[in-house]
């Protein structure tokens, strides 16, 4: 890898203490980052770089068990801060300055990689000043790269709007907006057991499958998130964005090669076809009792932590073949799965009533105890024929032991190598917008009902 700086806007933010700096120091001592690697805070809060260093010390102790003095010391030498106002444009030259310096001093011409820890209200102007001082162009064979969280917009014409500026001063190669989802492990791994192994992929279509169902449920409330989750909503923070990615990798045509282009033009393809029932029995919304309680939650909200949908796929190998989608806060269980009900057998069981069948289902489990289970029918060891329902079961920690990286890890790492398979590209997050945006504008007019917290198969009262 080149020699890159890591800027990141919003340093003294609650995701980068979290997520950030513990996935940075996961990978210096992975030895998975530049040789040349240097981090640059950018925010408003009047530090420096000795308070940020200890900062960074503490939070990195705090997250990482373990921690190895040699290796914090030498990723803290190379921390910088940065005093700066997001909406002042002479702070963002200001910055430019400071990396040009940091070029100078170490005598290496650096790709700059941009990652917006901030709230997205503040996106506009941050595309905006970087691309006015220079910092979103390309120079001298290096790259200047940016990392955008969600949500990348809260409706279809902001979307646009967020993109068009985006995109005056960006290169679609040159943005990474970012899907957690997409660099869990079990999720990757979706590609790989559908195309790489013959036994399922001709059956992966109308004619053999039944139905889907993709299951997001938390066993926690939102906790401290009121503000943020008071203007979306579980349609908008986890149907939106991360179940259609999980909808798309799963039922996505077989790409022509394992090429990041390839397999992101597939999933938006895909993504033409899907659309969203607004019958009112197909769409189920409810809070869990309590949640008005929260801090920074209306006493009268009518904002769901529970949506239950179907989606449909209009194209030739799934026409006909429901997506039921379920995601809520304040479940029974913490369960990301995605699970396909085959067919029911033509068989001569099928007849005798002694037989109570049940219909084949494949579970690709993401979280938590990440797994592929596959359950089927087998003869129990009697003289008489009586059936019985088995599970097959692969689990990823005993077959392979140690822990996979962790999202942020493989986020941050792909980055920096400039992969962007596990990115949304523009297309694909237009696309997702106009799939909700119908329900989106009708959805106050479905009736929200509430649930007592901790039951995953929620029931309305």
């Amino acid at each position: 890898m080149r020699p890159t700086v890591f800027v990141i806007f919003g340093v003294t933010g609650d995701l980068t203490e979290r997520k950030l700096l513990s996935a940075l120091y996961n990978l210096a001592r992975a030895k998975k980052l530049p040789r040349d690697f240097y981090i640059a805070g950018f925010a408003r809060r009047a530090w420096d770089g000795d308070v940020l260093r200890r900062r960074f010390e503490e939070a990195i102790k705090k997250y990482v068990p373990k921690c190895e003095a040699k290796i914090l010391r030498m990723l803290l030498h190379k921390v910088f801060y940065v005093r700066g106002n997001f909406e002042e444009q002479g702070d963002y030259l200001k910055l430019k300055e400071f990396l040009d310096g940091l070029e100078k001093r170490t005598g290496s011409h650096m790709d700059k990689v941009f990652y917006l820890a901030v709230a997205p209200s503040y996106y506009p102007v941050i595309f905006e000043e970087l691309g006015k001082c220079g910092l979103a162009q390309c120079c001298r064979g290096n790259q200047s790269k940016l990392l955008i969280e969600k949500p990348f917009g809260k409706d279809l014409r902001s979307a646009v709007r967020l993109n068009k500026i985006l995109q005056r001063h960006f290169e679609e190669s040159q943005i990474y907006r970012i899907d957690h989802y997409l660099a869990k492990e079990p999720v990757q791994n979706i590609l790989a057991f559908r195309f790489a192994n013959g036994i399922f992929e001709h059956l992966w279509n109308k004619k053999y499958i039944k139905e889907i169902r993709i299951t997001v449920a938390e066993k926690i409330g939102i906790e401290s998130r009121g503000g943020y989750y008071e203007q979306s909503g579980v349609l908008l923070d986890m149907v939106q964005n991360h179940i259609l990615q999980l909808l798309a990798l799963t039922c996505m045509e077989e790409p022509l090669s394992l090429a990041a282009e390839s397999i992101r033009d597939k999933k938006a393809e895909l993504l033409k076809y899907v659309r969203v029932s607004l019958d009112k029995k197909d769409v189920k919304k409810a809070q869990y009792l309590g949640y008005r309680k929260e801090e920074k939650v209306s006493p009268k909200s009518a904002t769901e932590t529970y949506a239950a949908l179907k989606f449909s796929i209009g194209n030739r190998r799934w026409r006909g073949v429901p997506v039921f989608v379920q995601s809520g806060k304040a479940l029974g269980e913490k369960l990301t799965e995605i699970s396909v009900e085959f067919m029911m057998p033509r068989a001569q069981f099928l007849g005798d009533a002694r037989h109570e069948l049940s219909p084949n289902v494949l579970r690709l489990r993401i979280q938590p105890n990440e797994a592929i289970l596959l359950d089927f029918q087998v003869k129990t060891p009697k003289f008489e024929t009586e059936l019985h329902l088995a599970e097959m079961r692969f689990n990823y920690s005993s077959h392979f032991g140690g822990a996979a990286p962790e999202a942020y890890e493989r986020i941050i790492f792909d980055a920096l190598a400039g992969n962007q398979l596990l990115f949304v590209r523009a297309d694909s997050a237009i696309r997702q917008w106009q799939i909700i945006s119908r329900l989106q504008k009708s959805w106050h007019k479905y009736p929200l009902g509430f649930y007592k917290p901790g039951k995953l198969g929620v029931e309305l009262q």
